[in-house]
């Protein structure tokens, strides 16, 4: 997989999993503390009114002393709301549903934080663009990535995934 270099940034792509496997959780900027999430409108959990964030993800985030977790919703229309939470409180107010022990092992254990307790924002990062054509692309794991990533996105993705 060909990686490339953009604007020497030192964001850092999270990793969580779907069916047993490595897939994105999302990107931390060390240098302000954020963590952004892109996700489609189809993921939202009625009986939590939320969207998942992955216990793995948040274990590494408390690791990284996150302070603000953003999540950008992508709607049908490819428009997107962004919304903002501080992370403590994400982390003393959200809901822990362990999908596994309920026998659906597509899924890690996830945190749910209903979507009234987010701030809606106007202004998306303009790095978070960088993810969000990333993991529309759905090619993860493709010798023919036509996608920029910055490299340091994947320290800590094995690099069994990288070949």
């Amino acid at each position: 997989m060909q990686l490339f270099l953009k604007n020497q940034t030192t964001k850092r792509m999270l990793m969580s999993s779907f069916n047993g496997k490595p897939a994105p959780g999302g990107i931390f900027d060390p240098a302000t503390r954020i963590y952004c999430k892109r996700i489609g409108e189809k993921a939202y959990y009625w009986p939590e009114k939320a969207y998942p964030v992955d216990q793995p993800v948040v274990n590494k985030l408390q690791e990284l002393e996150c302070q603000t977790m953003l999540m950008v919703v992508v709607k049908k229309d490819n428009s997107c709301e962004t919304f903002q939470v501080n992370f403590n409180y994400f982390l003393k107010n959200s809901r822990k549903i362990d999908w596994p022990l309920r026998g659906d092992n597509r899924f890690p254990v996830r945190r749910y934080l209903s979507l009234s307790c987010w701030e809606k924002i106007e202004n998306t990062p303009e790095w978070a663009g960088d993810y969000y054509y990333f993991e529309r692309s759905k090619k993860l794991y493709s010798n023919n990535a036509d996608y920029h990533v910055p490299k340091e996105a994947f320290k800590d993705v094995p690099d069994i995934f990288l070949r």
